[in-house]
């Protein structure tokens, strides 16, 4: 192989890399290093979705379910029911409801946070206001703002998932 081909591959090696880093969520530094400490938090949070999928799969029971709420609050979760099941019902599934890291970071649209934007409590539907980013990624009811406007409304109901409320809610629920 020649200099300008080793020269080549180099480079398309080192994009693969970076690619790869951008993909999987690596978080790297105006220098361009990579934040050790944003990177060891995005791992143990894919762990721990993990470990709770497979909790939540019928898979772990007793002791397993305990690990996994004692890793979530260990990283700020809540540990609860989030998406739309009650206690009683057979079907419920409990989770971790995990921190962003941008929570109250103002905002005027959803597409500025990790979670959603969040009207204040006294917004009223339809008129434009900032927000700030919620700060969990779950919510059983979220007041969402979309280009500077509170735009919606969205609850759970019970015994309804709704795949769409990983937006959150204003009151921490």
């Amino acid at each position: 192989m020649n200099k300008k081909a080793g020269l080549v591959l180099s480079a398309l090696l080192l994009l693969l890399v970076f690619l790869a880093g951008v993909y999987f969520g690596v978080k790297w530094t105006k220098s361009g290093k990579v934040d050790r400490v944003q990177q060891a938090r995005d791992d143990m949070r894919s762990r721990l979705a993990a470990f709770v999928s497979f909790v939540q799969q019928g898979k772990g029971e007793g002791e397993m379910v305990s690990k996994a709420r004692e890793l979530c609050e260990e990283l700020g979760g809540r540990w609860g029911i989030w998406q739309g099941e009650s206690e009683d019902s057979s079907k419920a599934r409990y989770s971790c409801n995990l921190p962003t890291t941008d929570g109250g970071k103002p905002c005027t649209d959803s597409s500025e946070c990790e979670s959603f934007c969040s009207a204040s409590g006294d917004a009223e539907l339809g008129a434009r206001t900032a927000g700030k980013c919620y700060p969990y990624l779950y919510a059983k009811c979220a007041r969402i703002v979309e280009n500077g406007v509170f735009a919606k409304e969205v609850c759970v109901k019970e015994g309804k998932f709704n795949k769409a409320l990983k937006v959150g809610g204003s009151d921490g629920n």
